[in-house]
Parts: C-alpha cells; sequence; structure tokens
C-alpha cells in the first residue's frame, strides 16, 4: 500500500506530518502503541484504515520489524523507541485515531449546520403565520389567483420576523469565540440578511418608494461590511483610518484624512463626517455641532465656491480636502466616483447629489448599471448581478442568483417578497406550469425546501408545513416523507408521525403506520401494545388471525401457570369482538376453572390421598368438564385437548367422578371429532394430523372405556 499522504490536519486536528512526506505516530494524539514487536509474525508492513466511534477515523500501523541479530542499531535503538517496547527500527504496531474537521473536538465543527437549523426552525412560524392569514383570505371571498392590495403588509410584517431571525450571533451555542470557518458563516448569514432587507426595500415596502435614496444610505450603513466580502467599499477604507488617525497629531496633514471625509459624505454618512472634521486642527467646540448647522451649510454649498473664504485659508491640505467636500455636494461625477469604492455607493450618491430618486425611478435600471461598469472589480459576479436585479425589480433575475447564492431556503421564503405588490411576479410565479407537472414556480421552491428538510432527522418534522402549503403535490409528498420515517423502533417518532398525519387529515398514513408498529410490536413480544395499534389501524384480518392463535394457545399453558393464564385472559379481552370466532371469553373462563380444579387435586394428592377434600375437587373438576362440553361452549380444534386432560378424572383411583352417561356423552364428542376428520373438516383434521395427537387419542379411548366399565359394576 502506497504511504500515508503527507497532508496534513488544521492546527487543532492532531494529524501531523513528518519532513518526508509520512506521518509520525509518536508526535500524533490519541496512539495506542502495542507493547510487543510484530518482527516474529513475519508479516508485511501495512495500514489499516477503520471507522471510530463518533467522527473519528482510525488508522492501525503494522511495520515489519528487523531482527534484533541484524540491526545495525542493536539496543541504541530500542533505547530511543517509545518506552512500550517497539523501537523504530525494530517495527511495531501503533493505532491512531484522527478526528476529521479538527474542531469537532471543540463542538466548532457543527456550527454551520446548527446555524441553518436555527434559521429553519425560526422562520418555520412566521411562514406559517403568512400562510394561514392567505388561506383565511380565500376563505373569506373568492379569491381569484391575484393577491389583495394590502398584501404587501402582511408580507412586510413576516418580512420583519425573517430578518429578526437572520440577525448574526457573536459566539455559538457554547459560548465559544468564533474561528475562522464560523466567522465566515456568519459573514454569508450577515450577506443573506443584506440581500433580504434590500429586497424588501424594492419589492415590498410601498411606503418607502419616495424617500428610497435615505434608506439605502440606511441600509450601506447596516451592511456595507457584509459587501466587502468580495471587493472594497467605504467601510473598510474608514476602518483602516480609524486605527490610522488617533496616531497622527494633525490629521489635516494627511491625505487619508480628507479621502475618508470625502468617501463618507458621498455615501451620506453624515454624522462620520462630522467626526472627521472635528478632528480638524482648527475645530472649535462651538462648530458644527449638530446635523442642522451641517443641512444649513449644504444648502449654500454653491455660494461657497466662490466665497474670499479661500483666500483666508492659509492651510494647503484644507484647502484642497474642503473642496473635494464641495465637489462632491455639488454632485461632481468624477469626485463621486474617487470616494466611493462599491457600485452601488456610487449609486447612492448620484440619487443624493446627482439626481434625486423620485426623477429617474424609470432609468434606474440604466443609471445602475453605468455605476456597475464604472465600478467594475472582479469579484462575486453573481452577487452584483443580484444587487442589480433588486434595484431594477428584475423577478427572473433575482430567483436565478438567490438559488445559486443561497440555496433552497432563501427560495422558499422570498418568493412572498418577490410577490407582495407586483403583478407581474405574481403572475410569474402563481401561474402553473406544464412543464413543472401542472404546479407553480412558488409550489416548486417550497417542494424542493421540504425535501431538504425531509433528508435530515433533525428537521424533518418542518417539512409537512411547507408541504401544506403546496396544494397540488403536497399532500402526496408529505404521505411519503411520513411513510419512510422508521416508526417501527421508535415509540416517540411514531407518536410524533401520528399528530401530524392527523393535523393534516391523513387518515391513510396513520392506518398504515399504525399496521406497522402493531406488526413490530407483535413480533417483539410487546402483545397487548400490538394488539391495540392494530386495533387502531382496523386491521381485521390480522387481528382475527391474532385471536385464534392466542385462542390455540390456551392448552399449552400448565396448570400451575396461573399467572400465565391470566395474561393470556388479558390479551383476548383487548381483542374484545375478533375472539368471537373463538366462542369468545366464555370458553376461556370455564377452561380456566377447569386448569384450576386439575391443580388442586394435584396439590391435594401430593400431600394425602385419602384427604377428603380430594374427592370434592376432584367432582368439581369432573362438572368443570361437563361444562366445557356442553354444545356449544368449545371449539372443535380443542376438544381432544379437553379430552385428554381429562384422563386423570377418569382413572381417578378412590372412586368413579363420571357416571355411565356422562362418560357416554364424552364419548360421543370423542365420535363426533373423528367423524369430522373424516369429512375433511380443517379444524378436527389440524387438530389430529401430529403423531402427538393420534397418541393421545388412544389413551382417550382406553381412559374412557375403562372408566364406562367401572361405571357400570358400580351402577
Amino acid at each position: 500500500m502506497p504511504a500515508v499522504a503527507a497532508a496534513s490536519m488544521d492546527e487543532s486536528g492532531g494529524a501531523t506530518s513528518s519532513e518526508n512526506g509520512h506521518y509520525t505516530p509518536q508526535n500524533l494524539p490519541g496512539v495506542y502503541q502495542l507493547p510487543r514487536s510484530l518482527g516474529e509474525m513475519q508479516t508485511p508492513s501495512m495500514v489499516c484504515i477503520a471507522w471510530g466511534s463518533g467522527n473519528k477515523l482510525r488508522l492501525s500501523f503494522l511495520q515489519h520489524s528487523v531482527p534484533a541479530a541484524r540491526s545495525n542499531t542493536g539496543t541504541e535503538g530500542a533505547e530511543r523507541g517509545n518506552g512500550n517496547g517497539a523501537s523504530q527500527s525494530g517495527g511495531g504496531a501503533a493505532v491512531i485515531e484522527i478526528e476529521l474537521g479538527g474542531r469537532a473536538a471543540l463542538g466548532l465543527d457543527a456550527v454551520e449546520d446548527a446555524e441553518k437549523r436555527r434559521i429553519a426552525y425560526g422562520s418555520l412560524p412566521a411562514f406559517a403565520l403568512l400562510q394561514n392569514k392567505r388561506k383565511m383570505l380565500q376563505q373569506a371571498k373568492e379569491f381569484s389567483g391575484m393577491l389583495p392590495d394590502d398584501w404587501w403588509e402582511h408580507v412586510l410584517e413576516y418580512s420583519y420576523n425573517i430578518s429578526n431571525l437572520l440577525a448574526p450571533t457573536s459566539t455559538t451555542s457554547m459560548g465559544l469565540q468564533l474561528d475562522k470557518k464560523s466567522r465566515k458563516e456568519k459573514q454569508e448569514q450577515t450577506l443573506l440578511r443584506a440581500v433580504w432587507e434590500l429586497t424588501e426595500i424594492f419589492f415590498v415596502d410601498k411606503h418607502v418608494t419616495s424617500w428610497i435614496p435615505e434608506k439605502l444610505v440606511d441600509w450601506l450603513t447596516v451592511y456595507d461590511r457584509a459587501l466587502a466580502r468580495t471587493e472594497p467599499t467605504v467601510q473598510t477604507k474608514l476602518v483602516a483610518l480609524q486605527h490610522k488617525l488617533p496616531n497622527i497629531q494633525f490629521p489635516e496633514d494627511d491625505a487619508d484624512y480628507w479621502e475618508g471625509a470625502c468617501s463618507a459624505l458621498a455615501v451620506g454618512w453624515l454624522d462620520i463626517v462630522i467626526k472627521f472634521l472635528r478632528m480638524h486642527g482648527s475645530y472649535r467646540l462651538d462648530q458644527i455641532d449638530n446635523r442642522q448647522a451641517w443641512e444649513k451649510w449644504r444648502s449654500q454649498v454653491a455660494k461657497l465656491d466662490n466665497s474670499m473664504f479661500w483666500s483666508e485659508c492659509n492651510h494647503h491640505g484644507t484647502l484642497l480636502g474642503l473642496k473635494k467636500l464641495l465637489q462632491i455636494l455639488l454632485g461632481n461625477v468624477d469626485a463621486l466616483i474617487t470616494a466611493t469604492c462599491h457600485w452601488i455607493e456610487l449609486l447612492v450618491a448620484h440619487f443624493l447629489y446627482i439626481v434625486p430618486f423620485s426623477m429617474v425611478a424609470g432609468e434606474i435600471l440604466s443609471i445602475a448599471r453605468k455605476c456597475k461598469q464604472l465600478k467594475h472589480v472582479s469579484g462575486n459576479e453573481n452577487l452584483r448581478e443580484l444587487l442589480l436585479a433588486i434595484i431594477s425589480n428584475d423577478t427572473e433575475i433575482v430567483l436565478a442568483e438567490c438559488s445559486q447564492l443561497f440555496g433552497p431556503w432563501m427560495m422558499a421564503h422570498v418568493v412572498e417578497l418577490l410577490t407582495a405588490k407586483s403583478t407581474h411576479a405574481q403572475a410569474l410565479l402563481l401561474e402553473e406550469r406544464s412543464a413543472l407537472g401542472s404546479i407553480s414556480l412558488e409550489e416548486l421552491h417550497r417542494v424542493i425546501y421540504a425535501q431538504v428538510l425531509s433528508s435530515h432527522h433533525l428537521t424533518w418534522q418542518l417539512s409537512p408545513t411547507y408541504l401544506a402549503s403546496c396544494p397540488k403535490q403536497g399532500c402526496g409528498l408529505l404521505e411519503n416523507v411520513l411513510l419512510k420515517q422508521p416508526v417501527s423502533g421508535n415509540s416517540r417518532l411514531f407518536l410524533k408521525v401520528l399528530d401530524i398525519s392527523r393535523l393534516y387529515d391523513l387518515g391513510v398514513v396513520g392506518t398504515a403506520l399504525s399496521r406497522v408498529v402493531g406488526i413490530h410490536n407483535w413480533k417483539h413480544g410487546r402483545r397487548g401494545t400490538g394488539i391495540m395499534w392494530l386495533q387502531q389501524a382496523r386491521d381485521d384480518l390480522r387481528l382475527a388471525a391474532i385471536a385464534n392463535q392466542l385462542a390455540d394457545s390456551v392448552t399449552t399453558f400448565r396448570t400451575d401457570d396461573i399467572e400465565s393464564f391470566q395474561h393470556l385472559e388479558g390479551l383476548l379481552d383487548l381483542l374484545d369482538s375478533e375472539v368471537r370466532s373463538a366462542q369468545g371469553l366464555s370458553f376461556l373462563h370455564r377452561y380456566r376453572d377447569f386448569k384450576n380444579s386439575l391443580h388442586e387435586i394435584r396439590e391435594y394428592r401430593s400431600s394425602d390421598l385419602c384427604n377428603p377434600k380430594v374427592t370434592v375437587a376432584g367432582r368439581h373438576a369432573a362438572d368443570c368438564l361437563l361444562q366445557l362440553l356442553k354444545p356449544g361452549a368449545s371449539p372443535l380444534r380443542f376438544w381432544l385437548s379437553i379430552l385428554h386432560d381429562s384422563v386423570d378424572l377418569l382413572e381417578w383411583p378412590q372412586q368413579v367422578l363420571l357416571n355411565e352417561v356422562e362418560t357416554t356423552t364424552l364419548m360421543t364428542y370423542l365420535q363426533e371429532l373423528k367423524l369430522a376428520e373424516a369429512r375433511g373438516d380443517v379444524e378436527a383434521v389440524n387438530a389430529l394430523s401430529s403423531e402427538q395427537a393420534k397418541q393421545q387419542l388412544d389413551r382417550v379411548r382406553l381412559a374412557l372405556a375403562l372408566n364406562l366399565g367401572r361405571a357400570i359394576l358400580q351402577s
């Protein structure tokens, strides 16, 4: 086998590699050195790989050893061994356990999956509430397929709930600081929230149409850091300045100071601009004390360009910096391009300082494309196309890019935002398509997400809510999801699946699973539970077979095994109507009394044969026997067993317990049993077919003949 590859695990995983490209077991954690050398076994060196417990991979190294007499190192090599008798040159064996993923030992390996499950569980109530509101609207009035005009208000509330759910957390559930992988997941989650809220601005909220630039400024304030994942932004520039400026005595002498102020002004972060200007060496406390003063100054920007102030400013850096700020306020395109980094920042600056958004609402796509071209850098092209599609209300592109970037969860939930106020999006997403099996795109994305949820044992219970909202294929797929659950050996899971099937009126699923669980419990000895669930499944065929099986087992109990007999009586009592084919519980009660009487006789006879109680008990047993053999009291298949149990009474040594008439009655039953066999009666044939049954039949005949003779002589 080739040598193990030299690729090492990460710093916390434990596996390292030596300089020659081989693992060094002595330096690995989880190593078990075998105490004796394997050189005498003459086995070739090999590596065995097997799974260990949990997420561990177990590697076993078996090295062919060199005999000590031929070893050049002699005892010196043994002294350099690991202390367990296996030297480096003498071979040996070691078992190494490697934690796959490295951080699994710290619990950080599952951060991503746990975070996705948190979002999946948290988004379910908001989605279900919105679907219930839609259902109520459909029931309240005729629903033509298009959503009502005020539907966007319900979607906006739904969007707020999802947005709050997507807020990133700073630590894991165990309180550990995030590592690089976890921080990346948080950044992806923040980017997901950024796209979600931008979609809300342009597709849902009708109230923000007149002040979209201000909303974009607020959006950039929160999510400019998320955009910095793929390309530089103003936020990254300001963060770099944040660490630099406190160490500079006169910031106005630094060109980066004015560049940062210009960038913040370009994207409308006026508070940051004020903080920058307060750092200027000539700043006094009575200057720029509030935003109202800043707004007043902004309204007089045009006058400032020709003001006498410039001739009085004797600081060249301040003069150039302030002129750059004025150019931004005047809407100078070159100044805005220089001050901004991301194309969305340039777009926001365009709406703030060049043309108001209300005047170019119909041309926003062309303006956004121009900004994108001016600020084109290598990065995530899918993200740029998605942001551009959201701003231009291009539903098709939004769907395509969201599918590429965020997967099934986003697709299943963002559809509600896209259809909130756009009739075009409603027609696109709610229209049934023959190419998709007569379902809509909305239902398709919900079905896909439900399949993702149902594939994991921790999230499958979320899928019914999404499948229930799919009018075409949801019901059938929900049945498949529930029927595939391993409910046989898991009672808690079975009860959960049963509740879900009842909630969605899937009686067929509940019946099928009840049958499966009933059969499983019966086969594994939990007979009472098995009978109960088979009754819930209304499986009359199996219940009748069980009833006959239990009734057939009546004669297998010993006369001293009363507890088992009572247990059998309880099972038959559960079956109720299903045991009518076995003459009901009355036969069982009579047979139990008969067995109890035989048990008392044996106890009395073992102590004293002359005890008068023996005779009384014998007569009572004979009466019980005659009660069992009344017409219609016992099934025909039990006659031979009853007659065989009566042999002790027929061979009673002290006296004759059954008179001539009673003995003749027993002989009549035996004759009817043989005649039924001759007629081909199934019960009779089965009762007399075995060799043991033939021996019992011969013994009963002999006992009846002897007792009949004794009864005739006595009379």
